[in-house]
């Protein structure tokens, strides 16, 4: 079975849709960190959102 990998998760998404079997891996800003955004509870996004609903609130440690 071919297996595609693709970058960010839309991609694999749209594969996995048609389909195919997809890896995603993270694109370039996925582990991108703003700590003076974090502080303040925005998260990475600075938003203030979760990645998902479903999972739970980032820990402040």
């Amino acid at each position: 079975m071919p297996v595609t990998i693709v970058e960010g998760v839309k991609k694999a998404g749209a594969l996995l849709t048609a389909g195919y079997a997809a890896i995603a891996i993270p694109g370039v800003n996925a582990g991108y960190r703003t700590p003076q955004k974090e502080d303040k509870g925005q998260g990475a996004g600075g938003r203030g959102e979760n990645l998902s609903p479903m999972l739970p609130a980032p820990l402040h440690i």
